[in-house]
């Protein structure tokens, strides 16, 4: 095998790449919606009110 020479070093030493750690963002969970008021409550207490007016009417007019 024939001497190809002296082999060069260089004077700096080339740094590696260094793998940079990923920045992952953070999963960020929505928030729930405000909560809302049961439509069904007015409903219900209408219902109610206007079942106890009406008893009360025929009560009062089945006295006479």
């Amino acid at each position: 095998m024939p001497f190809a020479g002296a082999v060069r070093v260089p004077d700096a030493v080339t740094p590696t790449r260094e793998e940079t750690p990923v920045a992952r963002a953070l999963f960020k969970r929505p928030e729930p919606p405000a909560r809302r008021v049961n439509p069904l409550g007015t409903v219900l207490l209408t219902v109610v009110v206007v079942t106890v007016i009406t008893s009360a009417t025929a009560v009062a007019f089945r006295a006479r």
